[in-house]
């Protein structure tokens, strides 16, 4: 078959619905048909057919190619022999015919490319391109080089002083010709001459320096260089006597102050009556508003606009008054590497959630990074409710991801994390925050620094973090009189850090479930409470509760705490409280359920004070307590307290408590107590009473083994047992004139299987608790 003239590519615009595109011109193999849509090529997808017809075929394609996309169907012959004829061998003409026409073929699509070549003609001159662009040219390098756009704008032109001469001389360098004026010698050619010193062109060129604006003073000081460019919103009509509605003209000044890349600065004695301010994106610097509410029922005052994307923003001495008209003062969203400080927000009243400076919303779309809020003035409400509301009146808030009535995130009584942190790396520091139920408040942020703020007077807490705040630290902050707690950490916090903070308060709480300086529960993870000065009438100074894990309490004064200095629950009893369960915190566990147990808890080098009990450690509900470790502390006002060790274990699940190196000078047997006795402890060494270098006197027919391991058993006593035992413990025992120990199997095993009836106040005699409730006589020196 021979090969027609044919144009052997076609080209289709797809409309999404059309599945088949004919083409015109002839194939030997379905091979042959190259497809492409969008100058992809197409290796699967679609059938061919019309193969061997010369007049054509038709590509049909499974799924239509999407609308308004190009479909290119081309004759695309290999350029390699497929066929090897043999000597003697068959000469068929159809095989000889194909042969043929795939030459035609492949000379047709050259001759095609050809003529899309960049050509010049057979007896010379210049390349055509026929009106079409030449792109992708490199800047020219030799001298015959074609020279491109960029060369000729950027390089070329610039740097010439064209003239109509065919030569003329090049100007000096640009350091030898700086600040200095382009003159003309007698020959016409350019020279630089220095300006006369004072002359109008040597001022102009002084001016024109970069240091030129701190040579024009301004009044009423100052020069040019020190002042800013900026609007204020008198320039957009705004009366500014905190009367008059300011609202449209504070937003036209913010927005033309962002086209225009300068900054807002509210004019000297404004007050500007406002509804809703709001921050535009691309505005970066705002000072000295005075901004008043004015419109009952506004929501923020001042708040950003809600999208991403607002970076390296100042907001600075802006003053909010919310004249009873607003919940919020300051409301930032999506913001990054920006800095609200020495801003005041008061005038709060009602019982509604508000808050002074609130960064964040539970929305996972708008991220804010590495903000600072620091030297501002924050002065909430007194809390009609003392402490007890549903609300909450904050006064620094970083809200992020969190869920639940507590603020974090929790299933079946498990504190969980959430997969999107939407609050990085802040900073509140230098802050006075007044009032309010809670000074500053935190829900899921992640590395959050919370330092050398003053905060006080809050109805509920100085700093509260919950739910889901990690590796937040708050440092060296005051913290006085607060209602509920200087530091509380619940519902998922890990990894905190609380250190050298002044904690005081001689508030009441208003609820009595919540009274602590500083307390972490219901998954607190890996919390550090250190260097910390604990004063004032709190109930607990350091409470740690239920599902909490790898908590140290290090080197604090701990100079507080009605019921406990440091008291540690496994989960919390209800509002009727077991008759033992004397210092316990009332919670409902019904209404807040915890799952998990309580393990690895660090106690040392602290200082505890007071007349409550020193250390509490209790479990209820099966909720089991393990690895607590308390070491190398020291015990003040230990006549006047109720007990330094209170230990009460519900069910059995308290178990490797270790008692360390513990220094409580003239403790009596009554100020130490455990309903299982020694059973919960894996090591008791070096501890004032328990294990100590001095003797225990007791006139009991049942001693206590709780105390020791010097024991001077006096009065006559006949002795049966030494109840609440450990298995293991080693008792030295000094037996006074006319003291009997009473030999029994089943207690107390002696030597010979008598008793021991005691005829000198210098007669000892060692026993140990080999066998669960048994004792047996080690040794004795009579």
């Amino acid at each position: 078959m021979s090969v027609p003239n044919q144009t052997p590519y076609i080209i289709y615009t797809a409309n999404g619905l059309t599945t088949v595109f004919p083409f015109e011109f002839y194939i030997i193999n379905a091979g042959d048909i190259q497809v492409s849509i969008n100058g992809t090529i197409a290796t699967s997808g679609y059938s061919v057919s019309g193969v061997g017809n010369v007049g054509g075929g038709g590509v049909t394609f499974i799924t239509p190619p999407a609308s308004g996309s190009v479909v290119m169907l081309e004759r695309a012959v290999p350029t390699y022999r497929l066929t090897d004829y043999q000597d003697n061998g068959d000469l068929l003409a159809d095989t000889v015919n194909k042969d043929f026409d795939r030459l035609w073929m492949a000379i047709q699509c050259s001759f095609i490319y050809l003529g899309l070549a960049l050509r010049r003609p057979l007896f010379g001159g210049p390349f055509d391109a026929e009106g079409y662009r030449i792109a992708g040219l490199a800047n020219p390098v030799d001298a015959q080089d074609a020279a491109t756009k960029n060369y000729v704008d950027n390089v070329s032109l610039v740097r010439a002083l064209r003239v109509p001469e065919s030569v003329v001389s090049i100007l000096p360098p640009a350091d030898q010709r700086a600040n200095k004026l382009l003159a003309f010698n007698a020959l016409g050619q350019p020279i630089t001459v220095v300006p006369q010193s004072g002359s109008a062109s040597d001022v102009l060129i002084e001016l024109a320096k970069p240091t030129g604006a701190s040579l024009i003073g301004v009044q009423p000081q100052g020069t040019l260089a020190e002042m800013e460019y900026y609007f204020t919103p008198e320039q957009f009509d705004a009366v500014g006597d905190g009367v008059a509605n300011d609202t449209t003209a504070v937003n036209n000044c913010m927005t033309a102050a962002k086209n225009a890349g300068c900054s807002v600065r509210g004019k000297i004695g404004s007050t500007y009556g406002v509804g809703v301010v709001v921050h535009p994106l691309g505005l970066k610097r705002v000072y000295d508003l005075q901004l008043k509410c004015i419109i009952p029922g506004t929501d923020a005052v001042y708040r950003s606009e809600f999208v991403n994307g607002h970076t390296d923003v100042t907001i600075n001495g802006v003053s909010v008054n919310i004249n009873s008209n607003a919940s919020k003062g300051i409301m930032i969203h999506g913001f990054a590497d920006s800095l609200i400080t020495k801003c005041r927000v008061f005038g709060f009243s009602g019982l509604i959630d508000s808050y002074g400076i609130r960064i964040g919303t539970p929305d996972l779309t708008l991220v804010s990074r590495n903000n600072k809020i620091t030297d501002n003035y924050v002065l909430m409400p007194t809390d009609p409710a003392g402490g007890t509301g549903t609300y909450g009146l904050n006064g620094i808030a970083l809200m992020g991801n969190a869920s639940s009535p507590y603020g974090g995130f929790e299933v079946a009584g498990s504190a969980i994390w959430p997969s999107v942190i939407t609050i990085l790396d802040t900073e509140i520091s230098g802050n006075y925050v007044y009032g309010g139920t809670h000074n500053i408040t935190g829900a899921g942020i992640f590395r959050a620094n919370i330092h050398h703020n003053n905060l006080q007077s809050p109805s509920h807490r100085n700093v509260n973090l919950s739910g889901n705040c990690q590796r937040t630290k708050v440092l060296h902050n005051f913290l006085l009189e607060a209602g509920s707690s200087g530091v509380n950490m619940a519902w998922g916090n890990r990894w905190n850090l609380i250190q050298g903070n002044f904690i005081q308060s001689n508030s009441s709480a208003a609820q009595t479930t919540d009274d602590a300086a500083l307390q972490v529960h219901k998954g607190g993870d890996n919390v550090t409470f250190s260097d910390n000065i604990i004063l004032g009438d709190w109930k607990y100074g350091i409470y740690i509760g239920p599902a909490t894990q790898g908590i140290k309490v290090h080197n604090n004064q701990i100079l507080a705490g009605s019921l406990a200095n440091i008291a540690i629950e496994s989960d919390w009893a209800g509002m009727t409280l077991p008759a033992l369960a004397i210092y316990s915190e009332r919670r409902d566990p019904n209404v807040i359920p915890v799952a998990a147990s309580c393990n690895d808890i660090h106690i040392s080098g602290n200082t505890v004070g007071g007349t409550g009990c020193a250390y509490y450690l209790c479990t209820f509900n099966g909720k089991s307590l393990t690895g607590v470790k308390i070491e190398d502390e020291t015990v003040m006002n230990v006549t006047s307290r109720s007990h330094v060790l209170y230990v009460y274990d519900s069910v059995v699940n308290m178990s490797d408590v270790d008692l360390v190196d513990i220094k409580a000078r003239s403790v009596s047997t009554a100020q130490i107590f455990s309903d299982r006795g020694r059973a919960p402890f894996g090591r008791i060494s070096n501890v004032t009473l328990m294990d100590g270098p001095s003797e225990v006197s007791t006139s009991s027919a049942t001693p206590s083994a709780m105390f020791g391991p010097k024991m001077f058993i006096t009065g006559g006593a006949s002795v049966t047992n030494f109840v609440n035992g450990q298995l293991g413990q080693t008792l030295e025992l000094r037996l006074d004139v006319g003291t009997t120990l009473v030999h029994s199997n089943s207690t107390l095993r002696l030597k010979g299987n008598t008793n021991v009836a005691s005829t000198s106040a210098n007669q000892l005699l060692t026993i140990t608790q080999r066998a669960t409730g048994v004792w047996f006589e080690v040794s004795r020196n009579f």
